[in-house]
């Protein structure tokens, strides 16, 4: 029996409790998750809608360490998609039905809190995928610039560079005359870039190249097609670039 909670109009700050002052209002242990804990403390649930693509954020102000999870679709079994302790933001959710948990890890860590929850829209960018790979303009100097970000990008495709869980990515597609030299730098103050040159076909097997730094240099290549995905290093390694 969640308690469904309406954010079409914006963030919502309700009071809850697992067991009130006066020991009348009782939770039961009756959710956990062996992975964000909620292993022996009472804990109630809420019902949240995302009409679009969203970031799920909470904060419980509470007398004890409160655990917060997430779960997709099912409240009883569905997938653990995030978990947090006291606050959460999760990674972006496609829209469907969530549940959010305010649990803690024993039954002494109970009594009244106070939830924040809000909605961060989660726009994809355009060259999320190989699909929508942003072709590259060159000047006649054969120099191409480009400024984005990869917030809220899906995490597609990951090189051997990588090597924390992948993050999100962006995709850009370009052609090189043969024996032309390839030289690609990505900069950016927010985020470590991690980039993968595909050869030909754009991330169905491993890439021509990566490196984990923000620059390679491809040398006297034979021409062809290219793809270039911008990456991160983990699932919220995001943000503004050149």
């Amino acid at each position: 029996t969640p308690l469904a909670i309406d954010l079409s109009d914006g963030p919502v700050v309700l009071s809850g409790t697992t067991e009130d002052m006066m020991g009348k209002t009782l939770a039961t242990d009756a959710s956990s998750d062996s992975g964000c804990g909620g292993e022996g403390g009472p804990d109630v649930v809420y019902q949240i809608t995302l009409e679009e693509r969203s970031l799920i954020n909470a904060v419980v102000t509470a007398p004890y360490y409160a655990r917060l999870y997430v779960r997709a679709a099912d409240c009883a079994e569905g997938d653990v998609v995030y978990c947090g302790a006291n606050e959460l933001q999760t990674t972006p959710l496609d829209p469907g039905t969530y549940f959010l948990f305010v649990d803690s890890d024993a039954s002494s860590q109970k009594g009244n809190f106070t939830l924040a929850v809000s909605l961060t829209p989660a726009v994809l960018p355009e060259n999320d995928t190989c699909d929508g790979a942003m072709p590259l303009i060159f000047s006649p100097g054969g120099v191409a610039t480009h400024s984005s970000s990869t917030l809220y990008s899906l995490d597609q495709y990951q090189s051997w560079c990588e090597t924390g869980v992948s993050g999100p990515d962006v995709v850009y597609s370009f052609t090189a005359g043969t024996g032309q030299s390839i030289s690609i730098t990505v900069q950016s103050d927010e985020f470590e870039p991690v980039l993968a040159l595909y050869k030909s076909e754009c991330g169905t097997s491993e890439p021509f190249t990566c490196s984990d730094d923000g620059s390679l240099i491809v040398p006297n290549q034979a021409g062809d097609n290219y793809f270039l995905v911008v990456d991160g290093d983990d699932e919220k390694d995001w943000g503004a670039y050149d």
